[in-house]
């Protein structure tokens, strides 16, 4: 496969996470490791897997990604995952040994990164505080899910025919597939901050049949989902517009259907995130200068974190304008792109809800109003963001007009990374126990935010921000005086705007 190359390091502990695997090298002692090329996502696991199988010759899964990125300097990516061992007979290499924290103050370790990444690691395991580690990174979690697998298709009288495969872990997910004789199943553990998404699936399931996975068994205690594979080929593999614009029709078709249903999600704890709380929550994220790593090479710089500061009012604003619409509030994937769509063969379906909630129902649609994000799929197709937009926008004519609909798309795709960046600060982040997996989206969502707003507000007679932050000193006064949240709040409860006119 071609791809990058990479160095993958195997932390492999002992049975009581008290002693970890090393074994000498050039004088030194390393993490057992392989050289890999091709294209992974950090919490992909499949390939970690495979790479250490071979590596170590035990049957392996991965815990977690210890480090994206060990040896910064290096100049091959070296990334360190945990690696469970459940071959049981293993034995280890002769010249390798077991270490503990202690003993990394005494022995040579071959890089300065790989030590960093080996005392984080025994700070972790000795952590006093493990409220929000997720179970699926301790051991022996695995052999138990594995087991309830089995246990759920034997009662729906489906036989496994081959092994499970990990498919990923991280914090938002661990993902398992299994081949069985009625098609392959995937399980999904999902984390308390997502806990909705149970709940979620099962009603659109029951509500919605073959447009969304089919829940075949579920654990409300452990959230457990085990589901129908629904196919392998997503919109990103088919490089169709017709098929695209067939897609987010029947979408926008599902989301005016869901609006009766609006108080069945809410009870299903699907979280409501309208534009009232999002109006509200601007400024109190935009006072987080941490969270958007100023200086830091995935961070915003203080020239951007200034233009969102001179922004707040106009974003306000546009929350207000787009209130103004007879538009109700629906349900929104909150993660909508063409991987989450698998193209069916009688319809599409809609995949992965677990950053759904009850808000603006055009937020789904930034993905496709933003042709640089699916060039890579569509190519240069003449007009896509337009027929697309056109596409998703009909089945909404029963609230607005054509027209109408047409600018609250265009602010309310200015909208939507504010309110994913406000998800990740709000939701999901405050449940991570390792937030360097996720703490990179909050400043990707605003830098998008100040690319869409270049784009979209000029009609509410704000200049470029980048023009702005050229020609404003920042002062603090003129920060604290742009429009308050409790104003807007009042101006959109006078609108209605959770309901439709």
């Amino acid at each position: 496969m071609s791809g990058p190359i990479r160095e993958y390091y195997f932390i492999v502990p002992d049975a009581n996470d008290a002693h970890v695997l090393l074994v000498p090298e050039s004088n030194a002692w390393t993490l057992p490791h392989t050289t890999l090329a091709g294209t992974y996502k950090w919490q992909s696991s499949a390939h970690v897997n495979k790479a250490a199988n071979e590596t170590l010759a035990f049957r392996a899964t991965t815990r977690r990604c210890a480090s994206p990125d060990m040896d910064p300097g290096s100049p091959v990516q070296e990334i360190a995952y945990v690696m469970e061992n459940h071959s049981t007979a293993w034995a280890p290499p002769p010249t390798a040994r077991w270490v503990d924290a202690g003993d990394l103050a005494v022995l040579s370790i071959a890089t300065p990164g790989m030590a960093r990444v080996l005392e984080e690691w025994f700070d972790w395991v000795n952590a006093a505080d493990k409220s929000l580690r997720v179970p699926w990174y301790e051991a022996e979690w695995m052999n138990a899910a594995g087991a309830w697998m089995v246990q759920q298709l034997a009662r729906l009288d489906s036989k496994p025919t081959g092994p499970v495969e990990q498919v990923c872990s991280w914090q938002r997910s661990c993902v398992m597939r299994l081949p069985t004789t009625h098609g392959a199943a995937y399980f999904k553990a999902i984390p308390a901050a997502l806990g909705s998404e149970l709940d979620v699936s099962v009603l659109l399931d029951h509500e919605y049949h073959g447009m969304v996975a089919e829940v075949m068994a579920v654990d409300t205690d452990r959230r457990w989902l085990l589901m129908r594979d629904m196919g392998a080929k997503t919109l990103d593999s088919v490089p169709d517009l017709k098929q695209w614009k067939a897609a987010v029709h029947a979408y926008a078709q599902l989301q005016v259907d869901w609006v009766d249903a609006a108080h069945r999600f809410s009870i299903a704890g699907c979280p409501n995130r309208g534009l009232l709380q999002l109006v509200e929550s601007i400024d109190r994220l935009l006072m987080d200068t941490v969270v958007m790593k100023p200086g830091e090479p995935d961070g915003l710089s203080m020239k951007q974190i200034h233009a969102l500061h001179y922004r707040a009012r106009a974003l306000k604003i546009a929350a207000h304008r787009l209130g103004t619409l007879r538009l109700p509030v629906s349900l929104d994937h909150g993660d909508l792109w063409a991987g989450q769509i698998v193209a069916g063969n009688t319809n599409p379906v809609f995949i992965d809800w677990s950053d759904a909630s009850l808000t603006h129902p055009f937020f789904s649609m930034e993905f496709f109003s933003n042709m640089e994000e699916m060039r890579p799929y569509l190519g240069d197709a003449p007009d896509a963001p337009n027929q697309l937009r056109d596409a998703y926008l009909e089945p909404w004519t029963v609230y607005e007009p054509h027209d109408i609909l047409t600018q609250a798309w265009s602010i309310a795709c200015s909208l939507a990374p504010l309110s994913t960046a406000l998800l990740y600060h709000d939701r999901i982040l405050p449940g991570m126990e390792v937030k360097w997996e996720m703490e990179h989206m909050i400043p990707l969502y605003l830098r998008s935010v100040l690319q869409h707003q270049g784009e979209a507000l000029p009609t509410l007679g704000m200049a470029d921000y980048e023009q702005q932050a050229e020609s404003s000193e920042f002062e603090q006064e003129d920060l604290r005086s742009s429009e308050g949240a409790t104003t807007i709040r009042s101006q959109l409860q006078e609108r209605q705007i959770a309901q439709p006119h």
